[in-house]
């Protein structure tokens, strides 16, 4: 009976088909790596895209709330100082009798002219504002302007604008101003007439 010997060949074949069973394997387990490394990616990119979004809609709804805060706070101040018109009548009485302390110091032939008596108004004028927005009150509203009103009329009703005649300019200065564009234009004729014969004298 003869004994089976496995050769040296024989020997080498097991060992590459090992060899290739282990590639594959490395190559199966690398490319779970990659599949699951892509999948892990993709969820990563999604997560922050949402994360993104939260924060801008997060962002808006902190700024509507602040928004909605303020004008609720604004409406209450608005409510609270309603602007009472006596008490800002009294108070223009007020600057109004300042006023005319101040302009008793100009002479009544200057009260038409303004940079005489400016200090004096812009006083006067800021007197009114300050008082208004104190109060409550839109500067200016009908009753500041009325009593402005009124009080233009009793300093400066006497104040009318004085129109400039209109008056010719000397004879010589019209006749200078007439003759010097006709002059100028018949010259400008002239000087096209002697070019155009010229050049067709040289033609």
């Amino acid at each position: 009976m003869a004994l089976y010997s496995p050769s040296l060949s024989d020997d080498d074949d097991d060992d590459d088909d090992d060899d290739d069973d282990d590639d594959d394997d490395e190559k199966g387990i690398d490319d779970e790596y990659e599949t699951e490394f892509e999948r892990v990616t993709n969820w990563s990119d999604e997560l922050i895209n949402i994360m993104d979004i939260m924060d801008a809609n997060l962002f808006t709804l902190i700024k509507l709330v602040l928004i909605f805060v303020l004008n609720t706070q604004m409406s209450r101040a608005l409510s609270e100082l309603q602007c009472n018109d006596s008490a800002l009548l009294q108070e223009m009485q007020r600057c109004g009798d300042q006023f005319r302390v101040d302009m008793r110091l100009v002479h009544p032939n200057n009260r038409c002219n303004l940079t005489h008596f400016i200090r004096q108004y812009h006083v006067f004028s800021s007197c009114t504002e300050l008082n208004a927005g104190r109060l409550g009150c839109f500067w200016p509203n009908p009753v500041v302007e009325r009593f402005i009103t009124h009080t233009h009329k009793f300093f400066f009703s006497n104040c009318s604008l004085e129109r400039a005649m209109l008056i010719d300019p000397p004879t010589h200065t019209l006749t200078l101003l007439i003759l010097t564009p006709v002059v100028l234009t018949l010259s400008m004729v002239a000087l096209v007439v002697w070019c155009s014969r010229r050049s067709d004298l040289m033609a």
